[in-house]
């Protein structure tokens, strides 16, 4: 017999679980005519909110708007509660207005204890239909794959998307494996007609398992997935944006990639939330080691993106925090470059103040691994919208788009593509020729990206060599230590950046921004084994 099930996505206030009751109760009257309704995991509170969580009065709030709650269908809703000195996170079950029992899941938040210390009696077998439901908290990036051990099955996604913002940001579900409906930034009521019988409801928490991808760019996708990743992207910085009260973005555009693939992001996100294109306040701060190409470059991309773009020459500036410092301009050392970098940031910062809008990061994951940036100047922002993903997703993603652009937006895009990789910090050459450039320093950008992606996979060094060895024949076994050992002495060096990051969104599995060490730690231990590989 065909059931009517209600997949719930209420648009919730962080950390207001009396606010949420209400809106939350709303959708409970309008799925009067279905026999159970399903919301979210955390629907009361919102998730990220780590350690927020245990504070009595979020708790106390969340019973309480729980015990408010009447409905006339069963209804699954969760929050978090407190046992026994111990937080879980929980899908309560309600009938009338009685709550019948609590169902323990997993979450991706470390403070939540694990639903096998949860107590027994407090749970409570629904005899209802024979149906098991997955619910999934973490971030699954719209290419992934669903696989599910029982049938029939609802797989139903909730996640925050990493970031900052928290709450209910994209929603997805699964019957049985396969797609039904996109439910995706959905927000009310879904309905879904499902042939069950009666027995036993089931829930579980789903947790998949990421099979590692093999080839030399294990990061890249099938380029029909592309706009759906460049919609999460968008809508999570979307979201932010909209929570913090503001409506103004503002990004440095250099002519390279990563700020050319974060305007598009940008300028999508804005479409999304049904922001004027406007308020985004495009800034070209030429230096140094600005190029005419560079300058071209991002010209000619904001014009045809559709932005007037605003130039700040930041040599004035700099050459009077030289005098203030005493530094010779002609010595070309860290000063000489971070001063730089730390002066566009600066222009960004005051900006943002003058506009009251956020400052969005460029830097792309492979960037932030690596620690290739000035701290406290590119390294910082208000939000990393390109965070997670690494810079041969970078480049793949600018391809695709230009594909699907007007052919001026389209050459002006392979331009860039084409161009070399650098932060141009010091002055070109006579002919204007850039001569410092990045990859030079940290090595090939696809070797950086396959050496991280495996090790974030947690792949061995011995693994992560044969796999350079297989997709890189060319490299000598000198030469695939020497990545090696420039890779993991900076990646490990420059932990205390990452520390200090600005939040972003998880677009990747694997993604740098599940990574947590020390930032203390040397890479001895790690380059005295790749000397024995």
């Amino acid at each position: 017999m065909k059931k009517k099930l209600y997949l719930a996505f209420p648009s919730i206030k962080l950390a207001s679980p009396l606010e949420n009751g209400p809106i939350i109760q709303k959708l409970l009257d309008q799925g009067q005519d279905g026999q159970l309704i399903i919301f979210p995991a955390l629907s009361l509170t919102g998730d990220g909110l780590g350690d927020l969580n245990m504070q009595p009065s979020i708790l106390a709030a969340s019973l309480e708007a729980l015990n408010n709650l009447s409905t006339k269908v069963p209804a699954l809703i969760g929050l978090p509660i407190e046992i026994d000195d111990r937080l879980f996170s929980v899908m309560a079950y309600l009938e009338g207005d009685r709550v019948l029992g609590y169902y323990p899941i997993k979450s991706k938040e470390a403070i939540f204890c694990d639903p096998q210390l949860f107590p027994s009696d407090k749970v409570t077998d629904i005899e209802l239909f024979d149906l098991s439901i997955y619910l999934d908290d973490e971030f699954n990036t719209p290419y992934q794959s669903y696989e599910f051990p029982t049938s029939p099955s609802l797989y139903l996604g909730c996640p925050e998307s990493y970031s900052i913002s928290g709450g209910i940001h994209s929603s997805e579900y699964y019957f049985s494996g396969n797609v039904k409906e996109s439910a995706r930034w959905n927000q009310g009521l879904v309905g879904l007609e499902v042939k069950l019988n009666k027995g036993l409801l089931k829930i579980h928490s789903y947790k998949e398992v990421i099979s590692t991808i093999e080839g030399p760019y294990p990061f890249l996708r099938k380029s029909r997935d592309y706009q759906a990743l460049l919609d999460f992207q968008a809508r999570a910085y979307g979201n932010k944006l909209v929570r913090t009260g503001l409506a103004h973005s503002v990004i440095g555009i250099s002519g390279g990639l990563d700020s050319t693939w974060a305007l598009i992001a940008l300028k999508r996100a804005h479409e999304l939330m049904d922001l004027p294109l406007e308020n985004i306040h495009c800034i070209v701060m030429p230096g140094f080691g600005s190029s005419q190409d560079t300058m071209d470059s991002a010209t000619n991309f904001l014009k045809y993106l559709g932005f007037k773009g605003e130039v700040i020459s930041i040599d004035t500036a700099v050459l009077q925090h030289f005098r203030d410092l005493n530094h010779d301009p002609k010595v070309m050392n860290l000063v000489y470059e971070n001063s730089q970098a730390r002066e566009r940031t600066q222009i960004l910062m005051d900006l943002a103040n003058k506009y009251n809008g956020l400052v969005v990061g460029t830097g792309d994951m492979s960037e932030i691994a690596l620690g290739w940036s000035t701290y406290n100047g590119d390294q910082m922002s208000m939000y990393g919208i390109n965070a997670s993903i690494p810079k041969t997703l970078i480049k793949d993603l600018i391809f695709w788009y230009a594909s699907n652009s007007e052919e001026d937006l389209k050459k002006s895009l392979l331009h860039i593509l084409g161009r070399p990789i650098s932060p141009e910090l010091l002055p070109p050459d006579e002919k204007g020729a850039i001569i410092q450039k990045t990859e030079e320093q940290v090595g090939k950008y696809e070797i950086v990206d396959l050496i991280l992606y495996h090790f974030l996979m947690k792949k061995d060094l011995g693994e992560i060599y044969k796999n350079l060895e297989s997709f890189y024949p060319q490299l000598s076994p000198k030469e695939i230590k020497d990545n090696l050992a420039r890779f993991f002495s900076r990646f490990i060096s420059q932990q205390f950046k990452r520390t200090a990051s600005p939040h972003g969104v998880k677009l990747t599995s694997p993604s740098i921004l599940d990574f947590e060490m020390a930032a203390d730690l040397t890479s001895s231990y790690f380059l005295k084994e790749i000397e024995k590989l």
